[in-house]
């Protein structure tokens, strides 16, 4: 790897790290002041305790769960359900709700009082867009052709003639990646890398390990 792209990549994880710290940072801030919110809320209407310190914890709680459950599918490319999308959007409207309802009478203290609730979720969705994304950097690309290319590719070869083809730009091949790419046996694999190179003995010592 040359030196640029090295300074690249450290810059880039850098840079992804403070951006990380910075998002910690700020969805801790505005945890902090919806839990304030909702305990109060919490204490008007009867709960007091510890009761009223839990409330907060299980609506801000449902939001971050159901966006790590969305993740996880994302990163396993599964379809999420229905149900971890209702729990975001239950515990969103659920936590801005209760901000709004200790703001303020007019317009603007209700906005101020339920902007800690959106900073939340806002928050939360751009750490978890981070770790989706993975350490900054550049990727090496991957220029393996796709198997339907493969296949396309063979297409208007006969087998000999593709194995002859893939000998000169692939000294090395194998039986075994014959046999794969073509859908022959890797018997018959052999025996067409044995028409076009009889004299290699490296191909042969490939086809021994296999």
């Amino acid at each position: 790897m040359s030196g640029p792209t090295v300074r690249s990549r450290r810059q880039g994880d850098r840079l992804q790290m403070s951006a990380g710290l910075t998002v910690v940072g700020l969805a801790g801030i505005a945890a902090a002041i919806s839990y304030g919110h909702m305990a109060v809320l919490a204490e008007r209407h009867g709960e007091i305790g510890w009761r009223a310190h839990m409330f907060p914890l299980s609506v801000d709680g449902l939001e971050i769960v159901a966006s790590i459950v969305l993740l996880a599918d994302r990163r396993a490319g599964r379809r999420s359900g229905w149900l971890p999308w209702a729990a975001l959007v239950a515990g969103t409207a659920a936590s801005l709700s209760a901000n709004v309802a200790v703001g303020g009478s007019d317009w603007v203290g209700k906005a101020v009082a339920g902007w800690p609730a959106l900073a939340l979720l806002l928050a939360v969705k751009l750490l978890f867009s981070l770790l989706d994304n993975g350490p900054g950097g550049e990727v090496a690309p991957d220029t393996r052709p796709a198997p339907e290319a493969a296949v396309a590719g063979t297409a208007a070869l006969s087998p000999s003639q593709w194995v002859g083809r893939s000998i000169s730009t692939r000294p090395g091949i194998t039986a075994g990646e014959v046999a794969v790419e073509l859908g022959v046996s890797k018997r018959h694999a052999r025996r067409l890398l044995a028409a076009h190179a009889p004299h290699d003995s490296a191909l042969h010592s490939h086809d021994a390990v296999d």
